[in-house]
């Protein structure tokens, strides 16, 4: 009786203990696992970005060349043109600013630094350089003030205009609503929307 209750709290032991190894190796394989899932979204997304980058590359290369080349006689054309650089330029800009946020979630992490902000000043700011583009952009709705990170919000605003631009339709808005201490910022078009199969993504 004396052996036999040292070696049952021995297999006990043991059995409790493949257990819990068996149980650390899952956790480690799903952390891996997702660890890798997150590696494949940010390289398709960099893969994917970089290739975007190259149509106002070209553009920006292009029509910067018919001004230094004199191809723009007139003043009003010479203006067209510009815009179209500025816009790509814009567009540039915009990509830049998702790679290093992207950047600075592998290093530091996103910093959201919280105040007080008046959602008609961010909406202005994102939507003017598209204006200044020549792109028209119905504006409509309240104005409210809300806790949040008046860049980070930018950003967002900045990313989903420029998606309506240039894949929805020729109508595009802005529109800020609120109801039950909620406030709702909507950019829409008249596009298509996403196709089927693109949904998911």
């Amino acid at each position: 009786l004396m052996l036999a209750i040292p070696a049952s709290a021995v297999l006990i032991y043991r059995f409790v203990a493949r257990r819990q190894m068996r149980e650390l190796r899952l956790k480690v394989d799903l952390e891996l696992e997702k660890e890798r899932e997150i590696g494949r979204a940010k390289d398709e997304f960099i893969a994917g970005l970089s290739h975007e980058l190259r149509t106002p590359l070209t553009s920006i290369y292009g029509f910067a060349e018919i001004l230094t080349d004199g191809g723009a006689e007139d003043r009003a054309t010479a203006v067209e043109v510009s815009q179209i650089i500025a816009n790509e330029a814009a567009e540039m800009t915009r990509m830049v600013d998702d790679l290093l946020a992207v950047a600075r979630l592998e290093s530091t992490g996103l910093q959201i630094e919280l105040s007080p902000t008046q959602v008609t000043d961010v909406v202005e700011s994102a939507i003017l350089p598209f204006e200044r583009a020549g792109l028209k952009i119905k504006k409509a709705g309240v104005d409210a003030i809300v806790s949040t990170d008046a860049a980070r919000l930018r950003h967002v605003l900045i990313n989903l205009i420029s998606n309506a631009a240039r894949h929805g339709g020729p109508n595009i808005g802005v529109e800020v609503s609120t109801g039950d201490g909620v406030v709702d910022i909507e950019v829409c078009d008249d596009g298509e929307g996403v196709p089927d199969d693109r949904l998911e993504r």
